[in-house]
C-alpha cells in the first residue's frame, strides 16, 4: 500500500502537504505527528523534526494506527546539496558507514527498485511537459541519509534551495505525481527493466539513459566514495525488491582491493550478472 510521509520542518514537504491537505480526513494527532487519509491513501505528518531523523518505531506507530500493511513508503523532501542547483531527484535512504545525517549505522532500508525507477521516469515525463527538464536536472542518488528502515520506501526531492522548494511548479508537479500514483500505484510497481544494483557510482547516477529508456530497473547504489564492505555488498542485494538481476560494478572507479571484494561476495550469487562498467 503506498503511505505518503511529509514533514513541517522542510519547506518544500510542507508546501506539498498544504496543497492537499483539504482533502484530508479521518485525522488524528500523535505528540509529533499528525495522521489521516488523502482519497484512503494514508498520509503521515512528522512534526518538529526533519524526514531523515525519523525513527522506525515512530512509523510503526503511524502505520499501526493506519491499519496498514506492506506499506511502500514515499517520503516528499526538500534536497540539498553543496553546489545547489535545480533539481528533481529520487533515493533510498539508508547509510553505507556512519549515519552523520539520520538513520542507523551501516543499515540501509529496503529498495523497490521498480518503485524508484518508475517515479523517477514520470518526474521525467512531467518536467518535459511542463518545461521544465531545461532548467532541472531529473536524476536518481545513491542511497545516503536516514532513516534506516524495514520497508520498501523512497525519498522523492527538490532542490537545492528556497527558490526550488518554494517553486509552484515543483509542488503542483508533485501534487500531479502523487495524484498519479494514487490513481494507478501497480503501475509505479510495475518491473520494466532488468533489476540491477549498481557499486562505485558517482553519487549523482550515471545509469540514468539506462534507467530513463527501460533497460534497468535501479535499486541500490554504493557509490564510489564510500569504505565499501561485504555486508554492504550483500544488503545492496538482499534489500533490494524484488530479486536482482544484474549488478553493475564501475570497475575503474574502485581500487583493486575492492573490486575483488565486491567480485568474492558477488561469488555466491551464480544467478545475478555482473557487469564491469569501463
Amino acid at each position: 500500500m503506498l503511505v505518503l510521509a511529509f514533514s513541517d520542518t522542510d519547506r518544500f514537504s510542507y508546501n506539498v502537504y498544504r496543497k492537499i491537505e483539504r482533502e484530508l480526513n479521518n485525522v488524528r494527532e500523535f505528540s509529533n505527528m499528525r495522521v489521516s487519509l488523502y482519497r484512503e491513501t494514508p498520509v503521515i505528518l512528522i512534526r518538529g523534526k526533519d524526514l531523515p531523523f525519523i525513527e522506525k518505531e515512530e512509523l510503526d506507530k503511524a502505520l499501526t494506527c493506519l491499519s496498514v500493511k506492506d506499506p511502500k513508503i514515499v517520503f516528499i523532501s526538500r534536497h540539498e546539496m553543496r553546489s545547489p542547483k535545480p533539481m528533481l531527484t529520487v533515493h533510498t535512504s539508508g547509510n553505507w558507514g556512519r549515519a552523520e545525517y539520520g538513520g542507523v549505522d551501516n543499515e540501509v532500508s529496503i529498495c523497490n527498485a521498480c518503485l524508484n525507477s518508475n517515479i523517477i521516469r514520470y518526474l521525467k515525463k512531467l518536467a518535459e511537459e511542463r518545461e521544465l527538464s531545461t532548467e532541472y536536472d531529473v536524476i536518481m542518488e545513491a542511497t545516503h541519509h536516514g532513516p534506516s528502515i524495514d520497508y520498501e520506501s523512497c525519498f522523492v526531492e527538490v532542490g537545492s534551495t528556497e527558490r526550488e522548494w518554494s517553486d509552484v511548479r515543483c509542488i503542483n508537479l508533485f501534487v500531479d505525481l502523487i495524484e498519479a500514483m494514487i490513481g494507478g500505484f501497480n503501475m509505479f510497481l510495475r518491473k520494466i527493466g532488468k533489476v540491477t544494483i549498481s557499486i562505485g557510482d558517482l553519487h549523482y547516477c550515471t545509469l540514468m539513459n539506462y534507467v530513463l529508456n527501460g533497460e534497468i530497473d535501479l535499486g541500490h547504489t554504493i557509490p564510489k566514495y564510500v569504505e565499501i564492505s561485504e555486508k554492504n555488498v550483500r544488503d545492496a542485494i538482499v534489500r533490494t525488491m524484488p530479486e536482482i538481476e544484474r549488478v553493475i560494478v564501475h570497475w575503474k572507479s574502485l581500487k583493486r582491493d575492492t573490486r575483488e571484494l565486491v567480485l568474492k561476495v558477488l561469488e555466491n550469487y551464480s544467478n545475478i550478472e555482473i557487469i564491469k562498467r569501463k
